[in-house]
């Protein structure tokens, strides 16, 4: 089965392109910034040591506990959309798409903007067989952000893989 050879991931608050054989690289997914101002200095403090402990499971490629460590952290700040994204790419890390694409799903409600975001939830998608949902996605990708060319390629090639070749044609032709 084809996939996308590359995807976007949202590391330190800029989107980079990274080709599928790089997706081992850890994310950057929290910055200590404003946004935590609602949390208490004991709930910074917790959710600090768990994201954390989190990046230390990361470096020693122990996804599962990263993933449980950022799963508490999420209890800590429910709220906080990058923490779902960091499960859903983990859960991409162990080929566990549907979990991906529960996560990526929290993370999107929480930030329907965010276009990183949403090229997780159509890898997670289009690599768990879900093509006509990972269509979706990919034009809704296109009509929120039409220069993102990656936008018209992974539709493009969810085109191909149904060997749709005009519709694969139509949508190379708009990039």
């Amino acid at each position: 089965r084809k996939v996308p050879r590359r995807i976007q991931r949202f590391v330190d608050g800029s989107i980079q392109e990274r080709p599928l054989a790089t997706l081992r690289d850890p994310p950057l997914l929290i910055a200590q910034d404003d946004a935590y101002d609602h949390l208490s200095d004991e709930a910074k403090e917790q959710l600090g040591e768990l994201l954390r402990q989190a990046e230390e499971n990361i470096d020693r490629r122990d996804y599962a506990g990263a993933i449980a460590a950022y799963q508490q952290a999420s209890q800590i700040d429910p709220e906080n959309p990058r923490i779902y994204s960091g499960i859903g790419y983990l859960q991409i890390q162990q080929a566990n798409y549907q979990a991906a694409i529960a996560a990526y799903r929290q993370a999107i409600d929480l930030d329907p903007r965010n276009v990183p975001f949403r090229y997780g939830l159509a890898f997670s998608l289009v690599s768990s067989g879900s093509l006509q949902e990972a269509t979706a996605v990919y034009q809704e990708l296109i009509r929120m952000a039409p220069a993102e060319a990656d936008a018209y390629l992974g539709l493009g090639g969810i085109f191909i893989q149904q060997e749709d070749y005009a519709g694969a044609l139509e949508t190379y032709e708009q990039l």
